[in-house]
């Protein structure tokens, strides 16, 4: 092979190989790029998704709040006014109106905050519901006062409060928000419900224990008397 033509291959040789590297270079940049576009997209959508998170818990936050506030209320409520019966002629009446809670007229992207904590918030006026439900049954008649009824009611909803106030942390960890409440000063609500609770379940547990040893006495007093057979004369 004279030199000529050595170099015609060989340049020929150069030329597939700088083709090829391009060719790989070019399949590399793109990949690069496209891995980057990716990338950014990925971030974009995770930033929308956490302003939408955070979107929603802010405005679940606010009903929440207004909800748990309106348990504290009811949980406070003995049916008397200025210690007086509310009703003016020596009856107890209710002197709060149950809260409402309805996450559905929100009209929110409820996708946006975790499967088991959406649950819990769409669960909420259904065990209400429930509360209302048994409190209007026909089990609680002890008027003047109706203590047994009022002390339920104010029982289930401190329950109830507590509930929701769990899962409004829930909502405000799941949507990066500070943990505060939306009333400050000395008092809490949080130990508003628990001091409620303890004191109702006191002194349930008090009448408990009273009817059940009433209801000993009335046994004992039921009872066949046994007499000694009389004695042969």
């Amino acid at each position: 092979m004279d030199a000529n033509n050595w170099w015609d291959v060989a340049k020929t040789i150069i030329s597939a190989a700088i083709t090829a590297c391009a060719g790989f270079g070019g399949v590399w940049y793109g990949q690069r790029n496209l891995a980057r576009k990716d990338a950014r997209q990925a971030e974009q959508e995770a930033q929308q998704a956490e302003r939408e998170r955070a979107f929603v818990a802010s405005t679940a936050i606010e009903h929440l709040e207004r909800f748990i506030n309106g348990c504290s209320a009811v949980s406070y409520d003995d049916g008397y006014e200025f210690g007086q019966p509310a009703r003016g002629d020596g009856y107890c009446q209710s002197t709060t109106t149950p809260p409402q809670f309805d996450p559905h007229a929100l009209k929110l992207n409820w996708n946006a905050l975790p499967p088991d904590l959406i649950y819990d918030i769409l669960a909420i006026p259904s065990r209400q519901e429930h509360i209302d439900r048994y409190l209007s049954s026909d089990g609680f008649d002890d008027p003047p006062d109706h203590s047994d009824y009022f002390d339920n009611r104010r029982l289930l909803y401190a329950r109830l409060g507590q509930q929701v106030t769990g899962i409004a942390l829930r909502v405000r960890a799941a949507g990066g928000l500070p943990n505060e409440t939306l009333i400050k000063g000395d008092w809490s609500r949080d130990d508003g419900f628990a001091e409620v609770i303890a004191d109702i379940e006191k002194r349930q547990a008090q009448q408990a224990a009273r009817h059940k040893e009433f209801m000993g006495t009335l046994m004992i007093a039921d009872e066949p008397q046994v007499y000694p057979a009389p004695s042969g004369g």
